[in-house]
C-alpha cells in the first residue's frame, strides 16, 4: 500500500528590518552672553584663536538677540561659522554656504560694506538660507559687516525669532565689530611670534641631536643602541608631512634592519 508523501509547506521567508543606529546627540556648545567690557578686553588681550573671536562677538551680540550667526566671507562664498539660537544648531550652521554671485542679502552687505537692517527679500538664496536656520521668519534682521584691510570678511547676522523685529540700538555692537581688526592683527602677530619660538626651539633641538650623534659616532662606535636612541630622538621632532634622508654603513644586516625599524 502506497502512502502519499505530502510535501512540507516552505516556512515564510522573515523579513528583518535593521534600524538605523540612533546619533549621538551632541550638546550645542555653550556661548556665554558678555558685557561691552568683557568682549572687548577677550578680543584684544585674550584671543587665541579664531574660535574666541567668535564666541567674544556673539556672547555680546547675545545682548541684542535672541539668534545669531557668525558667517566667514572668502572666494566669492559666505560659511556658516558659529551661531546660537532657536533652531540654530553647530551642524546646519557649518553645513550651509552661500555663493555671492545670486541676489542675496549677503551679497547687497559685501559690495556696500555696510549693514542691513530691515525685512529678509524674497529672494531664492534668502530663503534658502531661513530654511537652513532652521524655517523661522522674523519679521527684520540685522546684518553687521566685520572688516579687516577695508574688506569683509565676516558677517554677523541677528535677529530675535519668529515674527519679532530687531533692536534699533544696537551701537555698542557695531563699536565692537570696529575692533575686530585690532584684534585680527594681535592674532596674526601671535602667531608670527609662536613660529619664531617654534623655530627657534627646533633648531637647538636639532644641534643638540647632532651633538649626540657626533659623541656617538666619535667615542662609542661600538655601541648601536645609543645611535638608535638618536635616530628614534629624531624621527619624534618631525613633523607629520617632514622628511629625511639618513645615509648609514654598517657590515652587520641585522643593525641595518634595527636602524631600518626605527623610521618605519
Amino acid at each position: 500500500e502506497l502512502e502519499e508523501v505530502v510535501e512540507p509547506e516552505e516556512a515564510p521567508e522573515l523579513e528583518i528590518e535593521y534600524l538605523p543606529e540612533p546619533e549621538e546627540i551632541v550638546p550645542e556648545p555653550e556661548i556665554p552672553e558678555l558685557s561691552f567690557e568683557q568682549a572687548t578686553k577677550i578680543l584684544l588681550e585674550e584671543t587665541q584663536n579664531r574660535d574666541d573671536l567668535a564666541r567674544a562677538v556673539l556672547g555680546f551680540a547675545k545682548g541684542f538677540f535672541s539668534r545669531a550667526v557668525l558667517f566667514t566671507v572668502r572666494n566669492n562664498q559666505v560659511f556658516g561659522w558659529q551661531g546660537f539660537g532657536e533652531k540654530i544648531t553647530s551642524r546646519g550652521v557649518q553645513n550651509f554656504s552661500l555663493s555671492l554671485d545670486q541676489p542675496s542679502l549677503f551679497k547687497t552687505v559685501v559690495e556696500t560694506s555696510c549693514h542691513y537692517l530691515g525685512p529678509v527679500i524674497a529672494q531664492p538664496e534668502n530663503q534658502r538660507f531661513l530654511e537652513a536656520l532652521g524655517g523661522v521668519k522674523p519679521q527684520s534682521v540685522f546684518l553687521i559687516p566685520l572688516l579687516w584691510q577695508e574688506k569683509v570678511v565676516y558677517i554677523l547676522y541677528g535677529d530675535n525669532g519668529e515674527g519679532a523685529n530687531v533692536p534699533f540700538e544696537i551701537g555698542e555692537l557695531l563699536i565692537l565689530a570696529q575692533k575686530l581688526p585690532s584684534a585680527i592683527q594681535r592674532l596674526i602677530e601671535e602667531k608670527k611670534k609662536q613660529l619664531e619660538q617654534d623655530k627657534f626651539k627646533l633648531g637647538a633641538e636639532l644641534n643638540n641631536i647632532k651633538v649626540q650623534l657626533k659623541d656617538v659616532l666619535e667615542r662609542d662606535k661600538s655601541n648601536i643602541s645609543k645611535l638608535l636612541e638618536v635616530f628614534k630622538l629624531v624621527k619624534e621632532r618631525l613633523t607629520p608631512d617632514g622628511k629625511i634622508i639618513v645615509t648609514f654603513h654598517h657590515p652587520d644586516e641585522n643593525i641595518l634592519k634595527q636602524v631600518v625599524n626605527v623610521f618605519k
